[in-house]
Protein backbone atom coordinates (compact mmCIF):
# COMPACT_ATOMS: atom_id res chain seq x y z
CA UNK A 1 0.00 0.00 0.00
CA UNK A 2 1.13 3.39 -0.59
CA UNK A 3 1.95 6.09 1.61
CA UNK A 4 1.17 9.79 1.17
CA UNK A 5 1.90 13.08 3.59
CA UNK A 6 -0.52 15.59 4.89
CA UNK A 7 0.82 19.12 5.89
CA UNK A 8 -0.24 21.96 7.75
CA UNK A 9 1.45 25.31 7.86
CA UNK A 10 1.23 27.26 11.39
CA UNK A 11 2.84 30.85 11.93
CA UNK A 12 3.67 32.65 15.00
CA UNK A 13 1.64 35.90 15.73
CA UNK A 14 1.08 37.86 18.58
CA UNK A 15 1.90 35.16 21.18
CA UNK A 16 0.71 32.61 19.65
CA UNK A 17 0.51 29.42 16.51
CA UNK A 18 -2.16 29.85 14.15
CA UNK A 19 -2.65 27.89 11.08
CA UNK A 20 -2.73 29.31 7.66
CA UNK A 21 -2.20 26.37 5.11
CA UNK A 22 -3.67 23.05 4.59
CA UNK A 23 -6.08 21.13 2.80
CA UNK A 24 -9.31 23.01 3.88
CA UNK A 25 -10.35 26.52 4.08
CA UNK A 26 -10.53 26.39 7.85
CA UNK A 27 -9.41 29.97 8.67
CA UNK A 28 -11.03 33.40 9.13
CA UNK A 29 -8.89 35.22 6.94
CA UNK A 30 -9.85 38.23 9.29
CA UNK A 31 -7.83 37.11 11.78
CA UNK A 32 -4.77 38.74 11.27
CA UNK A 33 -4.63 41.97 8.75
CA UNK A 34 -2.13 40.56 6.63
CA UNK A 35 -4.17 38.04 4.61
CA UNK A 36 -1.15 37.07 2.04
CA UNK A 37 -1.15 34.01 5.36
CA UNK A 38 -4.50 32.80 4.64
CA UNK A 39 -4.51 30.85 1.28
CA UNK A 40 -6.51 28.10 0.51
CA UNK A 41 -4.49 25.12 -0.87
CA UNK A 42 -1.62 22.51 -0.82
CA UNK A 43 1.67 23.49 0.60
CA UNK A 44 2.70 20.02 -0.39
CA UNK A 45 0.76 16.63 -2.44
CA UNK A 46 3.30 14.56 -3.37
CA UNK A 47 4.41 10.88 -2.57
CA UNK A 48 8.02 10.73 -2.23
CA UNK A 49 9.68 8.02 -0.01
CA UNK A 50 12.98 9.64 0.28
CA UNK A 51 11.69 13.14 1.54
CA UNK A 52 9.21 11.54 3.36
CA UNK A 53 12.75 9.44 5.07
CA UNK A 54 14.28 12.73 5.62
CA UNK A 55 11.44 14.57 7.23
CA UNK A 56 10.47 12.01 9.40
CA UNK A 57 11.89 8.43 9.21
CA UNK A 58 9.10 6.96 7.42
CA UNK A 59 9.76 4.42 4.70
CA UNK A 60 13.55 5.19 5.04
CA UNK A 61 14.93 3.37 2.43
CA UNK A 62 12.04 1.01 1.54
CA UNK A 63 8.75 1.18 -0.63
CA UNK A 64 5.60 -0.68 -0.59
CA UNK A 65 5.89 -4.56 0.99
CA UNK A 66 9.54 -3.66 1.83
CA UNK A 67 11.03 -3.28 -1.41
CA UNK A 68 14.02 -2.12 -1.51
CA UNK A 69 14.80 1.52 -3.13
CA UNK A 70 17.96 2.52 -1.48
CA UNK A 71 19.92 3.74 1.44
CA UNK A 72 18.22 4.85 4.70
CA UNK A 73 18.65 8.84 4.48
CA UNK A 74 19.33 10.93 7.41
CA UNK A 75 15.85 12.11 8.71
CA UNK A 76 15.56 15.14 10.44
CA UNK A 77 14.07 14.12 13.13
CA UNK A 78 11.84 11.00 14.38
CA UNK A 79 7.96 11.30 14.72
CA UNK A 80 7.89 13.90 17.84
CA UNK A 81 3.73 13.21 18.09
CA UNK A 82 1.77 16.77 17.80
CA UNK A 83 2.89 20.02 19.36
CA UNK A 84 1.25 20.56 22.68
CA UNK A 85 0.82 24.47 21.76
CA UNK A 86 -0.97 23.41 18.04
CA UNK A 87 -2.97 26.00 16.74
CA UNK A 88 -6.89 26.20 17.52
CA UNK A 89 -7.45 26.30 13.95
CA UNK A 90 -6.01 23.34 13.40
CA UNK A 91 -7.58 21.61 16.38
CA UNK A 92 -11.68 23.16 15.27
CA UNK A 93 -10.81 21.56 11.50
CA UNK A 94 -8.53 19.13 11.17
CA UNK A 95 -8.85 14.89 11.90
CA UNK A 96 -5.28 14.07 13.25
CA UNK A 97 -7.35 11.06 14.85
CA UNK A 98 -6.36 8.53 11.71
CA UNK A 99 -2.94 8.46 10.03
CA UNK A 100 0.45 7.41 11.62
CA UNK A 101 3.76 9.08 12.90
CA UNK A 102 2.24 13.21 13.53
CA UNK A 103 4.87 15.34 14.38
CA UNK A 104 6.49 18.97 13.18
CA UNK A 105 9.19 20.78 12.08
CA UNK A 106 10.18 24.29 12.21
CA UNK A 107 11.13 26.35 8.75
CA UNK A 108 14.46 26.75 10.52
CA UNK A 109 15.00 22.80 11.31
CA UNK A 110 13.80 22.35 7.28
CA UNK A 111 16.51 25.15 6.47
CA UNK A 112 19.23 23.80 8.31
CA UNK A 113 19.49 20.41 7.04
CA UNK A 114 21.96 19.49 4.50
CA UNK A 115 19.59 19.41 1.31
CA UNK A 116 23.13 18.93 -0.73
CA UNK A 117 23.79 15.10 0.74
CA UNK A 118 24.02 12.05 -1.31
CA UNK A 119 21.36 9.87 -1.66
CA UNK A 120 21.81 6.39 -2.59
CA UNK A 121 18.76 4.73 -5.00
CA UNK A 122 18.33 1.20 -6.07
CA UNK A 123 15.94 -0.22 -8.56
CA UNK A 124 15.04 -1.87 -11.91
CA UNK A 125 15.25 -0.01 -15.02
CA UNK A 126 14.54 -1.20 -18.75
CA UNK A 127 17.03 -1.08 -21.78
CA UNK A 128 16.10 2.32 -22.78
CA UNK A 129 16.46 3.70 -18.62
CA UNK A 130 19.48 1.56 -18.12
CA UNK A 131 20.55 3.48 -20.91
CA UNK A 132 20.04 7.09 -19.31
CA UNK A 133 21.65 6.00 -16.31
CA UNK A 134 24.99 4.70 -18.11
CA UNK A 135 24.70 8.48 -20.05
CA UNK A 136 23.60 10.71 -17.26
CA UNK A 137 24.52 8.83 -13.83
CA UNK A 138 20.92 8.47 -13.00
CA UNK A 139 18.06 6.53 -15.08
CA UNK A 140 15.13 8.76 -16.47
CA UNK A 141 12.67 6.11 -14.79
CA UNK A 142 12.75 3.32 -12.34
CA UNK A 143 10.66 0.53 -10.13
CA UNK A 144 11.79 -0.63 -6.77
CA UNK A 145 10.56 -4.09 -8.58
CA UNK A 146 8.78 -5.22 -11.12
CA UNK A 147 7.40 -8.73 -11.42
CA UNK A 148 5.16 -10.83 -14.44
CA UNK A 149 5.37 -13.86 -16.80
CA UNK A 150 6.78 -11.12 -19.36
CA UNK A 151 9.99 -9.70 -17.51
CA UNK A 152 13.45 -11.32 -17.48
CA UNK A 153 15.76 -9.94 -14.87
CA UNK A 154 19.06 -9.85 -15.92
CA UNK A 155 22.62 -8.39 -14.65
CA UNK A 156 24.39 -5.32 -15.60
CA UNK A 157 26.54 -7.08 -17.81
CA UNK A 158 23.69 -8.65 -19.71
CA UNK A 159 21.64 -5.78 -20.26
CA UNK A 160 24.82 -4.06 -21.51
CA UNK A 161 24.52 -7.07 -24.46
CA UNK A 162 20.92 -6.69 -24.50
CA UNK A 163 21.77 -2.79 -25.57
CA UNK A 164 24.94 -4.13 -28.05
CA UNK A 165 23.10 -6.87 -29.60
CA UNK A 166 19.62 -4.78 -30.64
CA UNK A 167 19.80 -1.39 -29.47
CA UNK A 168 17.62 0.27 -31.88
CA UNK A 169 14.98 -2.55 -31.01
CA UNK A 170 15.59 -3.51 -27.39
CA UNK A 171 13.13 -5.64 -25.67
CA UNK A 172 11.56 -3.86 -22.93
CA UNK A 173 10.99 -6.83 -20.76
CA UNK A 174 14.70 -7.37 -19.85
CA UNK A 175 15.03 -5.08 -16.43
CA UNK A 176 18.11 -5.19 -14.40
CA UNK A 177 18.50 -3.80 -11.04
CA UNK A 178 20.91 -0.79 -10.70
CA UNK A 179 21.74 1.70 -7.96
CA UNK A 180 23.08 5.21 -8.26
CA UNK A 181 23.03 8.64 -6.20
CA UNK A 182 21.79 12.11 -6.74
CA UNK A 183 21.29 15.47 -4.29
CA UNK A 184 18.36 15.41 -2.32
CA UNK A 185 18.28 19.24 -3.48
CA UNK A 186 18.41 18.01 -7.69
CA UNK A 187 15.76 14.90 -6.95
CA UNK A 188 13.39 16.18 -3.98
CA UNK A 189 12.67 19.37 -5.77
CA UNK A 190 11.55 20.46 -2.06
CA UNK A 191 12.88 24.25 -2.76
CA UNK A 192 9.96 25.71 -3.59
CA UNK A 193 8.26 24.66 -0.57
CA UNK A 194 10.80 25.97 1.52
CA UNK A 195 10.72 29.42 -0.17
CA UNK A 196 6.71 29.40 0.30
CA UNK A 197 7.55 29.32 3.56
CA UNK A 198 10.02 31.38 4.00
CA UNK A 199 7.85 34.03 2.60
CA UNK A 200 5.48 33.72 5.90
CA UNK A 201 7.90 35.13 8.27
CA UNK A 202 10.86 36.75 8.84
CA UNK A 203 11.98 34.08 11.55
CA UNK A 204 12.38 30.58 10.43
CA UNK A 205 11.45 30.05 13.94
CA UNK A 206 8.01 31.46 14.11
CA UNK A 207 6.75 29.30 10.59
CA UNK A 208 6.38 25.49 10.98
CA UNK A 209 4.65 22.45 9.28
CA UNK A 210 2.38 19.92 11.29
CA UNK A 211 1.56 16.99 9.25
CA UNK A 212 1.29 12.92 9.38
CA UNK A 213 1.49 10.05 7.13
CA UNK A 214 -1.45 7.45 5.94
CA UNK A 215 -1.14 4.18 4.29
Amino acid sequence: MGCDIHIHVEVWVNGRWRGVRGTSPYWDSNWYDDERLCYEGWIYNGRNYKLFGILADVRNGWGFAGIDIGDPAEPISVPKGLPHDLSSELKENVDFDWGHSHTYLTLQELQEYNWDKELVFRGYVNPSNYKSYKENGYPDGWSGDVRGSTITKVSNEEMENVLMANEHAINKSYYTNIEWTMKASEYLLFDEVLHELSNLSTSPQNVRIVFFFDN
